[in-house]
């Protein structure tokens, strides 16, 4: 039983049994069942951003909920004490094979959330690292490509993708004053002049996603808030946890250019390789022992096999 987490909403005599589902590092998930219902409580655990990413929840939540969207935890109760939401529990699992229903669910979710009064678009602010300057990406890929030379890296991976990925990233940073214009203009072009912004859940991806009886429910929103759609469409298509088709990929972007007036044939094939090389070297971090969410040296060559080679 874990009364320190469930005491803020319920009595000790109210909890049958209670157990901890997989989270991520900054918050725990808490299944808790009562008498009358099953619930989860999410709390926020980083003392340095649970302020912020708890705020974020909830805002995009209640978004959600005064929009009429019923594929997301509903919030039944908060408490700014312990930085905790108890939210209705979502019975499912994550999808096992994604196919056309899931990108449709998806796209959909992406298009009702960014349909409401522009007013209402007020309440959020910058999605967590949200893209509005492509500088800003040639910068993230900089700083992360230090890794490349960590030992406790180079002594598991495979040294010649290593090699070639420094070398790519090198090319790429040396010719980012003719990629960088043509990003920016993307990104501009994606965001409509009469919205203050697009909502974005950040961290958009099935591995955020709940399958259940009822249909494709969508989880985690505490890096949410206005972003570019750049952004979005590309993290989402090249997040690790699952292959997304080119076709997939295509019909994804083409959903959600819809409402910000892009294609995904207008996506540069160097500008998805940014992307794609953020991503690697966000999956490569992970092999190290000191990460909780550790992975194989094969995920990460599979991942540059798979996902990066292709663009290269």
């Amino acid at each position: 039983m874990h009364q320190e987490v469930y005491s803020p909403f319920f009595e000790k005599n109210e909890v049958l049994s209670s157990s901890f589902l997989k989270g991520g590092r900054n918050n725990q998930a808490t299944k808790v069942q009562t008498s009358s219902a099953m619930y989860v409580i999410k709390t926020f655990l980083n003392p340095a951003s649970r302020q912020m990413r708890f705020e974020k929840e909830i805002s995009f939540l209640n978004h959600c909920k005064n929009l009429g969207i019923r594929s997301v935890p509903e919030i039944l109760q908060v408490n700014s004490e312990t930085f905790s939401i108890l939210q209705t529990f979502v019975d499912g699992k994550k999808p096992d094979a994604l196919t056309d229903f899931h990108f449709h669910e998806a796209a959909k979710f992406i298009r009702t959330v960014n349909n409401g009064e522009v007013s209402s678009h007020i309440e959020f602010i910058e999605a967590t690292e949200a893209l509005f300057d492509g500088q800003k990406l040639f910068d993230d890929i900089s700083q992360r490509s230090k890794l490349l030379r960590a030992t406790n890296i180079r002594s598991v991976v495979n040294e010649s993708i290593l090699i070639e990925v420094e070398s790519l990233i090198e090319k790429l940073l040396d010719e980012r004053f003719s990629t960088l214009p043509s990003l920016n203009s993307l990104i501009k072009s994606s965001l409509s002049s009469d919205r203050l912004g697009f909502i974005s859940p950040s961290d958009f991806g099935f591995h955020n996603s709940i399958e259940t009886l009822g249909g494709l429910f969508f989880i985690d929103f505490e890096y949410s808030g206005l972003d570019s759609p750049v952004k979005l469409i590309l993290d989402f298509i090249f997040q690790p946890d699952y292959f997304i088709l080119e076709r997939d990929a295509n019909y994804f972007c083409n959903q959600i250019g819809e409402i910000c007036g892009i294609e995904f044939e207008d996506i540069k094939r160097e500008i998805r390789l940014l992307f794609a090389i953020k991503w690697f070297l966000i999956v490569l971090k992970r092999v190290s022992p000191e990460e909780s969410s550790r992975i194989t040296p094969q995920a990460v060559e599979n991942y540059y096999q798979t996902r990066l080679l292709p663009l290269v």
